[in-house]
């Protein structure tokens, strides 16, 4: 069976061109119905599959969570730390990338994303927080 879609050519004389292989319309059809069967049987398998995965508890969802946190909290620190130690954006995204953290897009759509950062750090009042345990 291959993966070439199936065309059945008529002519305007009535000439019938079936896909390689068949001779009549019933092995078309057969082909056709082999291939939505396997399809169908593929989706039901996958989601068999999905089914069988185990929900998550509340105490793993909340770990995930607290990881999370974690995680955006040491980005914030260092963030913090770069704009009060590097003079320039390029050398602040240098940094940033030394300590592992990876930005996509240029320069200048990084530093906008990390500019906006520092304003809602700055609005939310965790800038000074921030400051203060980067600086302790």
């Amino acid at each position: 069976m291959t993966n070439e879609p199936f065309t059945i050519r008529v002519t305007r004389d009535g000439e019938i061109t079936y896909p390689y292989g068949c001779t009549n319309s019933y092995e078309v059809q057969r082909i056709i119905e082999n291939k939505l069967n396997q399809r169908y049987v593929e989706r039901c398998e996958a989601e068999h599959k999905r089914q069988l995965k185990p929900v998550p508890t509340r105490a793993e969802e909340s770990h995930v969570l607290d990881n999370k946190k974690r995680q955006q909290h040491h980005e914030d620190l260092a963030i913090v730390k770069a704009y009060l130690t590097q003079k320039t954006w390029k050398d602040r995204i240098q940094y940033l990338a030394k300590l592992g953290y990876q930005y996509s897009g240029s320069n200048k759509t990084i530093e906008r994303k990390l500019q906006q950062r520092i304003e809602d750090l700055t609005q939310s009042g965790e800038w000074s927080k921030l400051v203060e345990e980067v600086e302790s």
